[in-house]
Formats: C-alpha cells, sequence, structure tokens
C-alpha cells in the first residue's frame, strides 16, 4: 500500500511535471502555443506507452525497471559527457569552413 505522503508527494510532481507544459506554451509565440501544446501531450502519452512496454519486457529479467531506467540514463550521461567535446570540434570545424 501506498502512503498517504507518498501519494501526496506523487501528486505534486503530477502537478508540477503537467504544469511544465503550460508554461512553455505561454512563452512560445502564439501562432505555435497549441502545436506546442499537442508536442507535450504527444510525448506523455509516448512516455506513458514506453514505460509499460519496458514493464512487459523487464518484467521476465528479473531486473527492475526502475533500476534498469537509473542506470542508463545515467549511462546515457555519461556517453554524452566523454562526446561532448568532439561534437564541439567537429562544429568548429564546420563552422570554420562554411565562413567566406
Amino acid at each position: 500500500m501506498v502512503g498517504l505522503d507518498e501519494a501526496r508527494g506523487g501528486l505534486l510532481r503530477g502537478a508540477v511535471f503537467n504544469g511544465g507544459g503550460r508554461e512553455c506554451a505561454r512563452a512560445a509565440p502564439v501562432r505555435v502555443a497549441a502545436l506546442l501544446m499537442g508536442v507535450w501531450m504527444l510525448s506523455s502519452a509516448a512516455g506513458n506507452y514506453l514505460a509499460g512496454a519496458l514493464e512487459k519486457i523487464m518484467s521476465g529479467t528479473g531486473i527492475p525497471p526502475y533500476l534498469f531506467l537509473t542506470e542508463s540514463s545515467i549511462g546515457a550521461g555519461v556517453l554524452l559527457l566523454v562526446l561532448t567535446p568532439l561534437l564541439h570540434k567537429l562544429l568548429r570545424s564546420r563552422d570554420m569552413s562554411t565562413v567566406a
């Protein structure tokens, strides 16, 4: 069973994350605000679908899904930190070649 404090925390986190899309749409130009809200809702739906698919795939492995997500996110972050200098170098060389 989920305790009352955990349920309140989940509701608060949900309200904060859901409110982020509305705030982004308010900061956007008027002509693309509806498009951004649609993208926000579509990404939420895709995330929920992928979470269910991950749970289904991971159910037979014995690896907890949250542990897998945590470790893969940390791994992706470390990979990006390692690749950042190479990407900066490639972008600088590309920018220099376009200067006439």
